[in-house]
């Protein structure tokens, strides 16, 4: 009984740090990792995006809206707060919404609204548009990768 006792626990270990190993595993590459040294904060983006133009950064939330364009995808995300791992976590807080430049078409039926997106990529500077009546800029960032 001592030995089957001990194979359990043995696997029970094997499968806890398996899990574990698994919630540390980054969303977005290395190399844009190493880009987007020093991190930028939202508020910092948020507050003065023409300063940050041409600077990668990674930021995410819950995805708004997606359109299609002609010959690109802009996607409206409401800021959320990243976990260590650059997935956006499951709380009220944000800072304010960005725009998404995406070069290529990407599905609505998939980059559907309340879905949690990460995204890295450069600064492009500002999009000017409304939330309800109301006008906002937003920040816009590239899509270089997306999560």
């Amino acid at each position: 009984m001592d030995a089957q006792a001990n194979w359990v626990r043995l696997w029970m270990l094997i499968g806890c740090l398996a899990l574990t190993g698994m919630g540390c595993t980054h969303v977005i590459s290395d190399t844009l990792r190493q880009q987007a040294q020093p991190p930028v904060s939202f508020t910092e983006l948020r507050t003065n995006p023409q300063a940050l133009k041409g600077r990668t950064v990674i930021v995410g939330g819950e995805i708004l809206q997606t359109t299609n364009l002609r010959d690109s995808t802009r996607i409206e995300v409401l800021q959320r707060p990243l976990s260590d791992a650059e997935a956006p976590k499951l709380t009220e807080t944000t800072c304010g919404r960005f725009m998404a430049l995406c070069k290529e078409y990407l599905d609505p039926a998939v980059y559907a609204q309340k879905r949690r997106i990460t995204i890295a990529g450069q600064v492009l500077g500002t999009y000017d548009g409304k939330v309800g009546e109301a006008d906002y800029t937003y920040p816009l960032i590239s899509c270089e990768e997306t999560h």
